[in-house]
């Protein structure tokens, strides 16, 4: 078991390193906010992976708490309909299943999250890795699985009192959507999950998590 945790942990620091390569492009920011918003391409799909920049006024322990209350994630995170946790391994791996809002006319999309969450014992830096597992339970009448998802939340901490945040996203929604849309769509996503994050920190801000080092 131990080994089995040691290779999953492993598997996903390699992932976190390979979503972190160049070749970013800035594509929208909210200077009000602090918000930027880059796009890149990845090789093999049609579709932009996102990521979104921002720091807010917090400790680490608020933006993790903020991140791990699964019941209050559809009140923030752009278009979730609902999210409920299927399987908590620890309190650092969990399976969980979201429905999100596509647009009008369009099916809605659910998926099963794999998500592994790390911190670097010297730097703080709270990583936590987001893999799709389509196949992990049946697929439902009532929207599309999305076919793949890989990505990351991220969180470091500054000397200000404030936090970086550093939200990472590749999706494929399935069912031959428009890919001119999907790309409209991530950053619209990212902008708005992260400026509704700088409303939603206050309520956070006396939490604090046993497993989380400041």
């Amino acid at each position: 078991m131990l080994l089995k945790r040691i290779i999953t942990v492993a598997l996903s620091l390699t992932m976190a390193t390979n979503l972190f390569a160049d070749n970013w492009k800035l594509k929208k920011t909210d200077d009000d906010l602090g918000i930027k918003v880059y796009v890149r391409d990845v090789t093999g799909s049609p579709l932009k992976e996102f990521k979104g920049v921002t720091n807010l006024k917090s400790t680490l322990n608020s933006s993790v708490a903020l991140i791990s209350d699964t019941e209050n994630l559809p009140n923030w995170i752009y278009n979730m309909l609902s999210i409920e946790v299927l399987e908590k391994v620890n309190e650092h791996e969990t399976y969980a299943y979201s429905v999100n809002k596509t647009g009008p006319f369009m099916d809605n999309r659910d998926s099963v999250v794999y998500s592994v969450l790390m911190q670097d014992p010297t730097s703080k830096v709270v990583t936590i890795t987001l893999e799709g597992k389509p196949a992990y339970i049946p697929p439902s009448d009532d929207a599309v699985r999305v076919a793949s998802l890989k990505g990351l939340w991220q969180f470091t901490p500054n000397n200000n009192g404030t936090v970086e945040v550093v939200y990472q996203l590749h999706v494929d929604p399935s069912a031959r959507l428009p890919q001119s849309m999907i790309n409209r769509f991530i950053v619209r996503s990212s902008l708005e999950t992260l400026a509704e994050m700088h409303k939603q920190i206050e309520k956070y801000q006396n939490k604090n998590l046993a497993y989380i080092m400041e």
